[in-house]
């Protein structure tokens, strides 16, 4: 209020007295308030601390679920389904920068591929079928630090321009039929 106001009101309108028992309600209302105020408190406080663990539960969530979005992308992303040979050494050309050369072989048959890393390193998984066994060709770039890996029943490896190529079947105990990729005679 300005201070004419005041000056005024008090001139006109003199202090007056008032009754006991208006100062006992007065009392009386002020306790209470304080008592609802603290239960009010409490229960506030009490919702407060059932809703942290759900709150929690639902930011963990939507986390680990934002991380597995990221992955299937990822993962959609180096891979592809195709029985097209030009189609598949066109896709790994473009993700993994390998140039790995699949001749067009009616013996068997591509499933697809997809790009592996390994220690920042892009490696090219070719993935087909050789009449009833599995096999994988990883194609990677050269490294003169690390051998070839030693020839198996299961494994074969060797190395042509800068690339290192190796085969691994899951078939019968012989490489013949995953080497039919590119000797289509064996």
């Amino acid at each position: 209020m300005s201070d004419w106001l005041e000056l005024e009101l008090a001139h006109r309108l003199p202090p007056a007295e008032a009754p006991e028992e208006l100062w006992q309600r007065v009392a009386q209302a002020s306790a209470c308030r304080v008592e609802t105020r603290l239960h009010r408190g409490s229960r506030v406080l009490n919702g407060t601390r059932r809703a942290w663990p759900i709150a929690v539960m639902a930011l963990l969530t939507l986390t680990c679920a934002a991380f597995w979005l990221a992955n299937v992308r990822e993962a959609a992303a180096t891979r592809i389904a195709s029985h097209d040979p030009r189609a598949i050494r066109l896709w790994l050309r473009q993700h993994s920068g390998l140039d790995v050369p699949l001749p067009d072989n009616t013996t068997v048959r591509l499933t697809g591929a997809r790009v592996l890393r390994r220690g920042g390193e892009r490696i090219a998984a070719v993935e087909y079928r050789a009449g009833r066994d599995r096999v994988t060709l990883l194609v990677a770039r050269a490294d003169p630090r690390y051998p070839l890996p030693p020839h198996g029943t299961r494994v074969s490896a060797w190395q042509a321009r800068d690339q290192v190529y190796t085969l691994a079947g899951s078939g019968p105990d012989r490489m013949e039929a995953a080497c039919q990729l590119c000797h289509a005679n064996l």
